[in-house]
């Protein structure tokens, strides 16, 4: 079955066997599963449905655990209803630098601390909807300025079950294999209802980074509706040209604020910031351990700047950061961003000189 047929918990794809399974005790799961639960968490109760009536997150299930997901992490999940409408979530999370495996003992039971919807899938709560490039961007494309529609092309209204306008877009050359070189399109942080024929237009914003690829010539453009995964059908043509390039360069320096100094010290100061994020990855164990030590997040925050040995202000940064952000996907993202800042903090010290 294509993924993208899968009903979803929350953002997790399942497949209908897992959804519908008895599930059973926790305990037993996390024993045979060779797992551990914190002391913290083992709070469970049977009040889950009336919690959700109240819209407040509800206690840990004690029974109905089954596991949901298994590629790249184990994900266990339970209803907290009858009728299965909304899950708790946890995984398991193996010592520092052990991969997630339902075969290594001692996994760690981590609760997830939101109730997750149980929703269609993306296949069917995208039907009707298309991308297409407007007339204002295929008359006469430009990277600085690219606008995309999200179309209803269906019979019906459509409305949003928890999803988002996003679309991100990928810029290859046609002439050489379809490596992408960069590509981010912000949209609108909720989606909206569309009548059938109504559509959403959104604009693309190209990440600066990829300056470091990006050469003269023919380039396509790809989108995709990242919650939907809703593709193009075409891609747009777009041709860049020497100067376009040099002016987004230059823009990277004439939008700093203030004097050059200034502009150099916020770049270090991002630059710092980019270096412990990167780094604080390959640890993110022995974090969790310091948010979940004792005392208020103050006391947690200055032991994540002990265990990467970076300022509190960069600890705050590590600590706001959704785990999503932690992927290798986001991490290679935050890595290209340190190079261009970097080559961005060169010019600007040879300037002051």
């Amino acid at each position: 079955m294509d993924r993208r047929d899968l009903p979803q918990i929350g953002p997790l794809e399942v497949e209908p066997e897992a959804i519908e399974a008895h599930g059973e005790p926790l305990d037993g799961l996390l024993a045979r599963l060779g797992a551990v639960v914190p002391d913290a968490q083992l709070s469970t109760g049977a009040s889950g449905g009336a919690a959700v009536a109240r819209g407040e997150t509800p206690p840990m299930p004690g029974e109905g655990w089954r596991v949901l997901h298994t590629d790249r992490a184990v994900v266990l999940g339970a209803p907290i209803d009858d009728a299965r409408r909304f899950w708790r979530l946890a995984s398991l999370q193996q010592p520092s630098s052990q991969r997630p495996s339902s075969q290594q003992p001692n996994a760690r039971f981590d609760l997830h601390p939101d109730r997750h919807p149980l929703r269609p899938s993306r296949a069917e709560r995208g039907r009707g909807l298309v991308l297409r490039w407007p007339g204002v961007t295929t008359s006469a494309p430009d990277v600085d300025s690219l606008w995309i529609d999200i179309v209803n092309e269906g019979d019906a209204p459509w409305v949003p079950n928890g999803d988002g306008f996003h679309v991100a877009a990928a810029v290859v050359r046609p002439d050489r294999d379809r490596g992408v070189y960069f590509g981010f399109v912000a949209g609108h942080d909720g989606a909206f209802p569309l009548d059938p024929g109504e559509y959403g237009r959104v604009r693309a914003h190209f990440d600066q980074s990829s300056l470091d690829g990006l050469e003269p010539g023919e380039v396509e453009v790809h989108a995709w509706l990242i919650d939907l995964s809703i593709r193009t059908s075409e891609p747009l043509l777009v041709r860049v040209e020497p100067e376009t390039i040099e002016r987004r360069r230059n823009a990277v320096l004439d939008a700093r604020p203030g004097p050059s100094r200034d502009a150099a010290e916020q770049t270090r100061t991002r630059i710092a910031l980019l270096r412990t994020l990167v780094g604080a990855r390959e640890m993110l164990p022995e974090l969790i351990d310091a948010l979940d030590g004792p005392g208020d997040r103050e006391q947690g925050i200055a032991r994540i700047a002990e265990v990467l040995g970076c300022t509190p202000d960069e600890a705050r940064g590590v600590a706001a950061m959704p785990l999503a952000r932690f992927g290798r996907a986001q991490r290679e993202s935050m890595s290209a961003e340190l190079r261009e800042l970097e080559q961005v903090l060169g010019k600007l010290e040879e300037r002051d000189r």
